[in-house]
């Protein structure tokens, strides 16, 4: 029995050994393709019902898909501060309260792009936002420390140099494209791109999904020629007629991603290149009531895209099904690479994932800070959310309620006080 054993370890060793070898990227390029208010079930790699994003589609085929990514916030600069830091928003401290809605132009460096004809066209503020602090060591820092060219693009107002988010980047652009459209970025991109940087880290990031209902009176400033809705199902149901707007806005930034992947083949620098497009946050279409991102924890606002495309397509086809969080991202594509990990933080590489290995669930966190905060703990099936604000607790198995309509905290008291006391002991206030 102990003879059998030894060889099976062996045997486990060897096999993990093997995929070890081939993940050797060293010094290849790296692309970071973060999209705000991205919903996984409304992309076609994923299975949604249009085809909204055949881009996506193509280059799913040559990566690997997780299925299940979770923001550590359903706001935007707390889950890019995740992404760049892996740390979860208590420790890298990039926090924000409620969002403010104002006139464009009214707020500083804020340019009205072109909202649609006969709107009223609102932009957002920073509000109490916390800036990204210096101390903490980035994913974009230690790819320069390996002497990579560093450079990103961001549409998004509060990812700017001023809030912390130009550390490591030796080419930073955030205000030409401040809120505007995913072909503005595309323009800033491939200029950059055709200097050929060897080797180089960039960053993409749009906001073309953001908020943009007529039911609630906020718009986003994307011109109506890109914004040409998918015929809504039910000609009555205002929630139908957003789901179609929503999809439409993917259409135009699918076509858009489509573009920055054709530059990387004419330049040749596909082949060699770590893709990843990942989500900040979710959006909500009206599940529990509400539209947008920012408001809850729920799984509409914090449920995100991730896929993966390694150099040469290695491992394409791969799906991941087990629970994975944004805070993993950066490990995973420093591991990549060949570069050394980041020291003390949340993520963990999902390299292992990657290689068809297999890894354990792991525990997965997220916050809201809108109305009070609120935060939310995954274990395997089973999900709790605290409202500090009330005290107010809710508790769901999401495999087999996924969208949360059955709050089954009456029931689940046992398991819910567990949770809540971890959630006190790691991710205290």
């Amino acid at each position: 029995m102990v003879l059998w054993g030894l060889l099976g370890l062996l045997g486990i060793l060897a096999f993990k050994g093997l995929f070890s070898s081939r993940m050797d990227f060293y010094q290849s390029n790296v692309v970071l393709i973060t999209v705000d208010s991205f919903r996984p079930d409304h992309l076609t790699p994923y299975g949604y019902k249009r085809e909204t994003t055949p881009n996506l589609n193509k280059l799913a085929k040559d990566s690997s898909i997780f299925y299940y990514c979770y923001a550590q916030s359903s706001q935007s600069a707390p889950s890019i501060a995740t992404l760049f830091t892996s740390l979860v928003p208590q420790k890298h401290g990039v926090v924000a309260g409620k969002r403010i809605l104002a006139q464009a132009g009214e707020l500083p460096n804020q340019e009205n792009q072109g909202g649609e004809s006969g709107m009223e066209t609102t932009t957002f503020a920073a509000g109490n936002q916390v800036p990204l602090k210096e101390e903490h060591q980035t994913l974009v820092e230690s790819f320069s420390s390996l002497g990579y060219a560093t450079a990103g693009f961001s549409t998004n107002g509060l990812f700017s140099k001023d809030q912390g988010f130009g550390q490591g980047f030796a080419h930073f652009e955030d205000s030409r494209c401040r809120w505007g459209t995913a072909e503005c970025v595309n323009e800033e991109v491939s200029r950059w791109l055709t200097k050929k940087p060897n080797p180089f880290f960039l960053w993409a990031h749009y906001n073309d999904l953001m908020d943009d209902f007529p039911l609630t009176g906020t718009h986003h400033q994307l011109s109506s020629s890109t914004k040409k809705p998918f015929p809504p199902e039910k000609e009555s149901s205002d929630k139908e007629s957003a789901i179609s707007r929503y999809d439409a806005k993917l259409a135009y930034l699918d076509r858009e991603i489509g573009k920055l992947i054709d530059q990387l083949k004419s330049l040749g620098l596909y082949e060699n290149t770590v893709i990843a497009v990942v989500g900040t946050h979710g959006e909500e279409l009206g599940e529990h009531g509400g539209w947008g991102h920012g408001t809850t924890v729920y799984n509409e606002q914090i449920h995100v895209p991730l896929i993966v495309k390694l150099p040469n397509s290695v491992y394409k086809g791969t799906i991941v099904e087990t629970k994975v969080r944004q805070a993993d991202v950066a490990p995973t594509l420093l591991e990549i690479a060949k570069a050394p990990p980041m020291q003390e933080i949340f993520g963990v590489s999902l390299v292992p994932d990657i290689q068809g290995i297999g890894a354990n669930e792991m525990e997965v966190y997220s916050e809201c800070r809108a109305d009070g905060i609120t935060q939310a703990v995954i274990e395997r099936k089973y999900k709790l959310v605290v409202h500090n604000k009330t005290g107010e607790r809710e508790f769901y198995n999401i495999k087999k309620d996924f969208r949360e309509q059955k709050n089954a905290i009456k029931e689940r008291q046992m398991d819910a006080n567990r949770m809540h006391k971890r959630i006190k002991e790691r991710f205290h206030l």
